[in-house]
């Protein structure tokens, strides 16, 4: 009786000191870095990648041996205090009395026995977790796959396509990053639009886990630039594409009236391509007069126009990870760019994406933003459909680590992974189901019944 309960005593106390402490890395690091858990929780120093099924048998086992050398140890206790007790009594009646009160003796054991079976399993059962831990850890790009914005209004997975669901100030962006000027100036158009494609992964995040995805993706960049000077609009807009909005927040509040007093809200837009990889975009202010007659006479004089500068990138993309969703954009950061310019066709590609471009222009809530957005987008993922058929033309999505298309890449995030020799992509959050551990309540309560027993066991050999 004593090396069973010897065994299991250490069996449960080895279990207590594996998850003691918090882990800082696991073994496999720098592939895996663990930061972080959470103070109720410790994972095991050793055995953390087994499944809890593997370690609820391991504590079972070790329960089961020491259950068995305490049983052992109380009936062997029982038996020695009732053979050694003093005859005072005849023969017959010494050892009647004597089997009555061992057999009151080993009453307990016959009756918390199975109190005890019942109950302790469903301790160490609750006991034992899949432990939750802040990682960065480099995901398997074999596991992963880009998926190309489409021209349709749905992508192949039946969502809404991003250039129709997406925002200037959306914050769950799936396919295009906006910066503006100011982030808080709204009447000024974005600084830059960057369209990048989806991932799927599927297999990679748990329901339950949050954090982000960051990857080193091809990308194409529209970064604006104002153009000087004075423009009119006429009636002849041969080569551009004409809108009317009817939003005031084309315009600030303040210069919503012209010099004679008339209140001038609604603008007439016009966009173009001027030539490859640029798409162009201006808006003026108009009356309540007949439109034709403003544009009869010496124009309507352009409030602005900016042009957009299309090319190639490779960025540092970082998605968010939300309940085991990975769609949402956070930020771009270009690492390196093409020097030249995109190559496409005309406007006329794809009629359907700017009919909606008119729609979105045309809608009483569209702001500037809007607007100008819309059409950055429409030029987007109209020329990035036919720019990778040509001859300079690339996909956009994952790159392997190895290639640099454009030259050396300025470091970001990539100084710390560097740091970790942890190549893209990556994932830095919450983990749930990496770490099997213990609780801290049942870590001491292990402890506590491993050196009890432990010390029980020894000190019945003297």
């Amino acid at each position: 009786s004593i090396t069973p309960t010897f065994l299991g005593g250490c069996l449960l106390l080895f279990i207590a000191i594996n998850a003691w402490d918090p882990v800082d890395c696991a073994p496999d690091f720098p592939t895996f870095m663990c930061t972080e858990a959470p103070p109720q929780q410790r994972a095991f120093w050793f055995g953390s990648t087994l499944d809890i099924d593997d370690w609820l048998a391991i504590v079972g086992i070790s329960l089961g041996i020491l259950s068995y050398g305490l049983v052992e140890t109380y009936m062997s206790v029982v038996e020695l205090r009732y053979s050694v007790e003093p005859l005072k009594e005849p023969f017959e009646l010494t050892q009647r009395s004597t089997s009555l009160r061992r057999k009151q003796g080993l009453a307990p054991v016959r009756y918390l026995l199975p109190i005890i079976i019942a109950t302790v399993p469903l301790g160490y059962k609750f006991g034992i977790v899949n432990t939750q831990m802040q990682v960065i850890e480099k995901l398997p790009e074999d596991q992963m796959f880009s998926l190309p914005i489409s021209m349709q209004w749905l992508d192949s997975d039946g969502t809404v396509a991003p250039w129709i669901s997406d925002t200037v100030l959306g914050d769950a962006n799936q396919g295009f990053v906006h910066e503006l000027v100011d982030m808080f100036e709204y009447n000024q158009p974005p600084q830059n639009v960057t369209m990048v494609n989806r991932i799927e992964c599927p297999a990679l995040f748990e329901d339950d886990e949050n954090g982000y995805l960051v990857t080193r993706e091809m990308v194409m960049v529209a970064n604006m630039t104002k153009e000087p000077g004075n423009f009119t609009m006429t009636r002849d807009h041969s080569g551009w594409l004409r809108s009317q909005a009817s939003s005031h927040e084309w315009f600030q509040t303040s210069d919503a009236f012209s010099c004679d007093g008339k209140q001038r809200t609604e603008a007439l837009v016009e966009y173009r391509i001027p030539g490859p990889g640029t798409v162009q975009i201006q808006w003026a202010r108009f009356g309540d007069e007949l439109l034709d007659n403003q544009l009869n006479s010496n124009g309507l004089p352009v409030e602005s126009r900016v042009t957009y500068h299309m090319y190639y990138a490779v960025a540092e993309v970082t998605r968010i990870v939300e309940m085991g969703r990975y769609d949402s954009l956070l930020s771009v950061e270009i690492l390196s760019q093409d020097t030249d310019s995109i190559s496409n066709s005309g406007i006329n590609d794809a009629p359907h994406v700017w009919s909606w471009v008119d729609a979105i222009i045309s809608d009483k809530e569209s702001s500037m933003l809007d607007g100008v957005s819309a059409v950055v987008r429409a030029a987007l993922v109209v020329w990035e459909q036919g720019a990778r058929h040509q001859a300079n033309g690339h996909y956009l999505g994952l790159l392997p680590i190895v290639e640099r298309p454009f030259g050396p890449e300025s470091p970001h995030l990539e100084m710390l992974v560097g740091l970790l020799e942890l190549p893209y992509p990556f994932y830095n959050g919450i983990r749930t189901k990496i770490f099997t551990g213990l609780t801290v309540m049942a870590s001491y309560v292990f402890g506590s019944i491993g050196i009890l027993a432990s010390f029980a066991a020894l000190a019945s050999l003297w």
